[in-house]
């Protein structure tokens, strides 16, 4: 899966969300969300997450502060991996929780 993602004005993080799918993806069932986020640190350094929809964090990577232009978001789920791409130079591995 393939998404260009832009951060603009108050925006605080940008991504996709994956569910299980089939009978036993409920829309309120836990997925995981794949995400470009602002950062909250001093020098604003932005990161490239992996987590679940309650929050918790299971891989991350510091990236430069994202900024207006556009980031283009690749995603490769195989068995029980991700595999996130960030415009052709980020990559960061993990399992699906």
């Amino acid at each position: 899966m393939e998404v260009e993602l832009r951060l603009s004005g108050q925006a605080q993080r940008a991504g996709i969300l994956l569910r299980p799918g089939g009978e036993g993806g409920a829309a309120g069932e836990a997925g995981v969300e794949i995400a470009v986020e602002r950062g909250q640190t001093v020098q604003g350094q932005g990161r490239l997450a992996v987590k679940t929809r309650r929050g918790a964090v299971h891989s991350d990577i510091s990236i430069s502060p994202p900024g207006q232009q556009g980031h283009r978001l690749r995603v490769i789920s195989e068995d029980d991996i991700i595999e996130a791409f960030l415009d052709d130079h980020t990559c960061l591995v993990a399992p699906i929780p």
